[in-house]
């Protein structure tokens, strides 16, 4: 009796967080990208994006400084890059579909966006 309810707690639990991991990426079937601020100045919306520049701002052993957000248009769109820790191995290569869509090295587009000069700073923290 005891173990299948524990069995049904950590069933429950674990629903309840792959569906908080789902609330992260708001508008991940939208092909729009508006970015918002608090009052604080700091992203609200998208929150894909803003909980991604609070992880790498938290992702060391104590807090650095938070990242830049920069646009980067290319021929056929445009993206996100949030840029990464310096001197960390761990973190690199933070590029975004505008949905929310993390791109990754292997990805045919990487050429074209690592090729790109048209590079925006869209939010950063100071």
């Amino acid at each position: 009796m005891k173990k299948s309810l524990l069995f049904m707690f950590m069933f429950v639990a674990a629903l309840g967080f792959f569906s908080c991991q789902k609330d992260d990426i708001d508008n991940s079937d939208s092909t729009t990208f508006e970015l918002k601020l608090d009052k604080n100045g700091m992203i609200s919306s998208p929150k894909w994006l803003a909980a991604k520049v609070d992880s790498v701002a938290h992702s060391g052993k104590k807090d650095v400084l938070y990242p830049e957000v920069l646009k980067i248009t290319t021929r056929s769109d445009f993206y996100i890059y949030v840029t990464g820790l310096p001197f960390s191995s761990t973190v690199s290569q933070l590029y975004f579909h505008k949905n929310g869509k993390r791109i990754y090295n292997s990805d045919p587009l990487m050429d074209e966006i690592a090729s790109s000069t048209n590079r925006e700073v869209i939010w950063s923290k100071h």
